[in-house]
C-alpha cells in the first residue's frame, strides 16, 4: 500500500514572568493522514448486465476536513466498471461506490482496487435463452 508522508508538528508552552521566559513544554507530534484499510464488493459474484452491484472502502481513522479522496480502477473496464474516484465525507471511516457489470462470455475476475487494496468480483456470463 502507498504510504503517505507523516506531518510533523512542533509544539511548545512558554512560561513568561519575572523578566524571564521559560520553555515549559514541549512536544512533537506525528499527522499521518488516513489511509485505506480495506475495500469489499457485494455480491463478490454477479451476472454481467445486471443492475449495478456495489463496493466500500474502509479508512484506517475518519476523513479530514474536506474529505479524504480515493483513486479507484477496475483490472478488466470490458467486465466491470467504476468511477475514478471518490470522495470519503469528512468525519467518516466508509465510503461506498457503484460497480457497472457488462455482459460476458465467459465467467471473468475483475479485480477493483483502492488505495493499495483490492477486492475481487466475478462477473459470470447471462443466462442462457432456449
Amino acid at each position: 500500500m502507498p504510504r503517505r508522508p507523516a506531518i510533523h508538528i512542533a509544539l511548545a508552552a512558554f512560561f513568561i514572568g519575572a523578566g524571564a521566559i521559560a520553555l515549559a513544554h514541549a512536544a512533537l507530534m506525528n499527522v499521518v493522514p488516513p489511509v485505506v484499510s480495506s475495500i469489499t464488493v457485494n455480491p463478490t459474484q454477479t451476472k454481467g448486465g445486471l443492475p449495478s452491484t456495489g463496493g466500500q472502502v474502509n479508512l484506517t481513522f475518519t476523513a479530514p476536513s474536506g474529505g479524504r479522496v480515493i483513486q479507484l480502477s477496475s483490472s478488466n473496464t470490458t467486465a466491470a466498471t467504476v468511477q475514478t474516484s471518490l470522495t470519503v465525507p469528512e468525519g467518516e471511516k466508509t465510503a461506498k461506490f457503484a460497480i457497472t457489470t457488462i455482459p460476458v462470455a465467459g465467467n471473468t475476475d475483475v479485480t477493483i482496487a483502492a488505495g493499495g487494496r483490492s477486492a475481487v468480483l466475478k462477473v459470470l456470463p447471462p443466462d442462457l435463452v432456449s
